[in-house]
């Protein structure tokens, strides 16, 4: 997957067009490449971000909560994944106890 931003609902690469390599800290090995963000996808993202606050808060509590926990729900089943991801990036390491 090419390396792009999330903004407004949909990937879209950087307006600069320019990425940067993901390293696994420990082998130096590349994981893969992120897009370097501007100044204007920023920009974008802050427009995008307060015009979907509106519908948002326009939701219901109940609703909100649905969602958050769905969310949550797919978050905890890739915990896993993300763990590992997270770790061969930063270097870091579990605790198992």
């Amino acid at each position: 997957m090419e390396a792009q931003l999330y903004i407004d609902g949909q990937f879209t690469p950087a307006a600069s067009g320019q990425t940067g390599p993901v390293h696994e800290k420990a082998t130096g090995k590349q994981l893969g490449t992120y897009a370097k963000a501007t100044k204007e996808d920023i920009d974008r993202a802050v427009l995008a971000a307060r015009q979907a606050q509106q519908a948002w808060a326009a939701t219901s509590a109940p609703e909100r909560s649905n969602l958050l926990l769905k969310f949550a729900e797919v978050l905890q089943g890739r915990f896993d994944e993300l763990v590992e991801q997270s770790m061969r990036e930063t270097g870091g390491s579990t605790s198992q106890g």
